[in-house]
């Protein structure tokens, strides 16, 4: 909301990253959430780059819906 697209990106993909070993649905729900807030910046080099980063972590656990380019499974 700040505009600090490159710092939610890294931080919500940090947050996948360490919980892609236990996958929590709560967990996955909010990274969702958050993907969202991020859409006005999808285009970006961060997001898309959070994008690739979501698919590796996540895989078929991602279901993140908030992206219309769908880089990731969701």
């Amino acid at each position: 909301m700040q505009g600090e697209v490159y710092e939610a990106a890294a931080t919500i993909g940090d947050v996948a990253r360490m919980t892609s070993l236990n996958p929590s649905k709560r967990i996955n729900q909010r990274i969702t959430e958050l993907r969202i807030g991020l859409k006005p910046w999808q285009r970006s080099k961060p997001v898309k780059e959070l994008d690739q980063a979501l698919t590796a972590y996540r895989g078929k656990f991602w279901s993140g819906s908030g992206n219309t380019n769908r880089t990731y499974s969701g």
